[in-house]
């Protein structure tokens, strides 16, 4: 498996912060930008999610009903971006509804968490960038370099994940982490331990 740095936690970043094209750029009046005598792959998806909602709340409708309240649909929907529409759908699936007018809200409303998931990925992803950042490059070819002077408040920064990358690579000593984090360390039993008997 290739290593990641932080230049390619930039680019996830990137990506993720990236605002998605709509459906309506990507598949213009539902049709496959290459194959233009086909359906889009996510109008299609989101033609079958939305027929199986219509079904959910209009079990006896008719065939023309359905059909057409789905077209309605995703004409209504077109400006979300393809695949997001489509996992929204699908999660609107899961929710419950009374009637046909609930249904682009609902849908709507999980679209915005799968889009804010996306920023807080983002986020995370820049907190890891920056915490590689923080890490200084081990010297020549030798991984095992030892413990590296990091200040208390750099070393309480970094995630838990680099702190145990750190100590298995002998960067990072268990005592620094301890200390900048304000633990007791692993056999120092001179630290009160509240659930230890007294001798």
């Amino acid at each position: 498996m290739a290593d990641c740095d932080a230049t390619d936690l930039a680019e996830v970043e990137r990506i993720l912060r990236r605002s998605p094209r709509p459906l309506a750029e990507t598949e213009p009046d539902g049709r496959s930008r290459s194959e233009p005598d086909l359906a889009g792959k996510f109008t299609t998806a989101l033609g079958d999610g939305l027929a199986l909602l219509y079904l959910k709340l209009s079990p006896n409708g008719s065939a023309d009903q359905s059909g057409a309240w789905v077209r309605a649909m995703q004409a209504s929907l077109d400006d979300l971006a393809g695949e997001v529409v489509v996992r929204a759908t699908k999660a609107a699936l899961r929710r419950p509804m009374r009637f046909h007018n609930e249904v682009d809200g609902v849908i709507r409303e999980e679209a915005a968490k799968i889009m804010a998931s996306r920023v807080m990925a983002a986020t995370r992803i820049a907190k890891l960038r920056d915490s590689l950042v923080a890490l200084p490059a081990p010297a020549g070819e030798d991984d095992q370099t030892g413990p590296v002077a990091l200040s208390l408040a750099t070393i309480a920064a970094i995630p838990d994940a680099l702190c145990r990358i750190g100590v298995a690579h002998g960067w990072l000593t268990p005592e620094q982490i301890s200390e900048a984090r304000g633990t007791v360390v692993d056999g120092d039993r001179s630290a009160y331990v509240p659930d230890e008997k007294a001798a």
